[in-house]
């Protein structure tokens, strides 16, 4: 009774005395001997980091040193172990020995580092360690895997061929310029020249080709175009008399220059002619044609055209060129599409040269093209006249990729020309 009656006392003087601690450590003295444990989780265990696992690389010269690191993360708390893990890793790689394992002379040459020794080896052998390029006597013979100076990359012992831009090679780009308007086209054509000899006949067949034109990003000349286009046509399809011949005889025309168009303004361009011809032996004939041009508001157009012969063949004992032209011209453009011109000048013999075409959109794809031409000898009627007289007429239909038979019209890098044909490059004999 007393020891409780202490008891109280002391729990009342220490509780006014304001410090539980020294009231929980009077708790722990009662006669009773329940001590008073304070309800807390327990503390979850720490574990230690394993021991990265090291891998060690068979047939090593040396072994990998033990890294300190490695051990000392063990003893790292939990929260730190990841970040010692990745530096030991870190550390471990760095102290691992850079060299190469011992091999057959076979199957490994010391080339230098420029050509990636230690490689895995292409022979087939599994105890090889590096890359054998080509013949096992050379140290290396050829492929991506050689280097500037390395041996045997011609091919044979001692040869230096491989990636060398000391040898002053450089590597070649070939840049296309963007295409704008692509046309294929096809039709008939009849026509009649100084090829045909003394036949008073003249030739009827078809003809296939390509017209590209697109902007000249080549050249910093701001609207500047360009244009290239084929044309092989086929004539006399039944043959002829004249040697007996069965099969029809083909023309081959390729055209291909530069030019600059405006809807209102000054336009120009020159292009360059070929034209191989079979009618009596196979000749090249090339010509220069050119344009200028001014254009209103109104789409009437009035300008000048020239060809001018560029070479001369021999055939049958008589020279052929081509035909020095000087036109002018005068041209009508429609609202919504489409073209007519007419021309009209003379050669350099005083000969004359009249003609006209007509562009004719028929739907966004599909154009109507038609033309023809006539050179006037200056000879007699018959005879000579009839011989040096020439004429080309044309028609046919053309597709245009992208529906641009109606836009094409106001694009600037529309084909300034049609691709050559028998109007356009007009052949003549010379005295």
């Amino acid at each position: 009774m007393r020891l409780a009656a202490y008891s109280v006392l002391v729990l009342a003087a220490v509780h006014s005395s304001g410090s539980p601690a020294l009231a929980q450590q009077a708790l722990r003295w009662q006669t009773s001997g329940v001590q008073q444990v304070a309800h807390e989780a327990p503390a979850k265990p720490r574990l230690k980091p394993k021991a990265p696992t090291a891998f060690i690389k068979p047939n090593v010269t040396r072994a990998i040193a033990e890294v300190p690191v490695a051990a000392q993360a063990l003893q790292t708390p939990a929260r730190d172990a990841g970040a010692a893990v990745r530096q030991a890793a870190v550390q471990t790689a760095a102290a691992t020995p850079q060299t190469i394992n011992p091999v057959t002379p076979v199957c490994y040459q010391n080339c230098g580092p420029e050509c990636g020794c230690g490689m895995p080896a292409m022979t087939g052998d599994p105890s090889c360690g590096v890359m054998d390029c080509g013949e096992p006597t050379c140290g290396i013979a050829y492929g991506e895997d050689c280097g500037c100076g390395d041996v045997g990359c011609a091919g044979s012992c001692g040869g230096t061929t491989g990636n060398c831009v000391s040898r002053g090679a450089i590597p070649v780009v070939f840049f296309v310029p963007p295409i704008q308007e692509l046309q294929f086209f096809g039709g008939v054509q009849a026509f009649k020249g100084a090829l045909d000899a003394t036949r008073d006949r003249g030739n009827f067949g078809a003809n296939l080709g390509v017209n590209i034109g697109g902007r000249m990003s080549w050249l910093p000349w701001p609207g500047l175009g360009y244009q290239i286009g084929y044309r092989a046509a086929s004539s006399q399809l039944h043959g002829s008399d004249i040697g007996n011949t069965v099969d029809p005889h083909t023309q081959s025309f390729f055209t291909a220059g530069l030019f600059h168009r405006k809807q209102v303004g000054l336009n120009y361009g020159v292009v360059y002619d070929v034209l191989k011809d079979e009618r009596i032996e196979s000749a090249d004939f090339g010509q220069l044609r050119g344009q200028i041009s001014i254009k209103n508001p109104r789409g009437h157009e009035i300008g000048f055209l020239f060809a001018r012969s560029l070479n001369e063949n021999t055939l049958a004992g008589v020279d052929y060129q081509g035909v020095d032209q000087y036109l002018l011209f005068y041209r009508v453009c429609g609202q919504h599409g489409g073209e007519f011109r007419v021309f009209g000048g003379m050669d350099d013999d005083s000969m004359g040269i009249v003609g006209g075409d007509i562009d004719v959109p028929l739907s966004d794809r599909w154009s109507l093209q038609t033309g023809f031409s006539y050179l006037i000898p200056e000879e007699e009627d018959g005879g000579i006249g009839a011989e040096e007289e020439g004429w080309n007429l044309g028609m046919g239909l053309v597709w245009h990729y992208g529906k641009r038979a109606r836009s094409g019209y106001g694009s600037p890098y529309r084909p300034m020309f049609n691709v050559a044909d028998n109007g356009t490059f007009f052949v003549d004999d010379r005295p």
